[in-house]
């Protein structure tokens, strides 16, 4: 099964002229919606993440119209012929992932963090996993791998802050959440960040990991 991940930056702020120029490429909801949010970071993200799923579609040749998409009650956007897909961000990362089978993708950016604080989200194994190692820098990765573990498989549900994460044993494998089995994968991108896809009921997969640059 192929799953395809569209990647762009999101490290500068865009001017007034250059965001309109953007704005202007997708459906005005889409366009509305980004102006909602407060913070440029999460305003050029949700522009950028929209952007990489059209470029994404048209390269895989799908004739999918991002005007197009549904959401669910609790807010997952969808095709409703298909292909399915996902969208996360966090640092200067904004990335996109397309497939013919439902899956969920998050990156994070690996920053201190009080891990204690999350304790009642985590398994009982992956907690014991967590305080086994001694090493403050592979404590600090291990949490972010098991934390972006069960987002994609919570974004892949789409049940958003519903879901109990503490359900979700990312050690299990496949995973099983809600009657359904995933199967987690990383996604490469630098030290600084961990990024994991989750695909429902599929093991093997090939990972197509594609850098856009957006020239206006």
């Amino acid at each position: 099964m192929k799953v395809y991940i569209l990647y762009t930056y999101n490290d500068k702020e865009w001017d007034s002229i250059l965001c309109s120029e953007y704005l202007n490429k997708l459906p005005a909801k889409d366009a509305e919606r980004s102006l909602k949010f407060k913070r440029w970071q999460d305003r050029q993200a949700h522009i950028l993440g929209r952007l990489l799923l059209r470029e994404g579609l048209s390269f895989l040749g799908f004739k999918n119209d991002i005007a197009e998409i549904q959401f669910h009650k609790l807010g997952k956007p969808y095709f409703k012929e298909g292909p399915f897909f996902n969208i996360t961000h966090s640092g200067n990362y904004v990335l996109c992932a397309i497939s013919e089978v439902e899956l969920g993708i998050d990156v994070e950016e690996m920053k201190d963090v009080d891990i204690q604080t999350f304790g009642s989200i985590f398994s009982e194994a992956e907690i014991n996993a967590i305080d086994v190692v001694s090493n403050a820098v592979e404590k600090q990765k291990l949490f972010y791998e098991i934390w972006t573990k069960k987002e994609a498989i919570v974004k892949a549900l789409g049940e958003g802050i519903t879901m109990k994460l503490k359900e979700i044993n990312t050690f299990q494998i496949p995973c099983f959440a809600k009657g359904k089995y995933y199967y987690l994968h990383l996604v490469q991108l630098d030290t600084d960040y961990i990024s994991h896809v989750s695909v429902e009921g599929t093991k093997e997969i090939k990972m197509n990991l594609q850098r856009i640059d957006f020239h206006i």
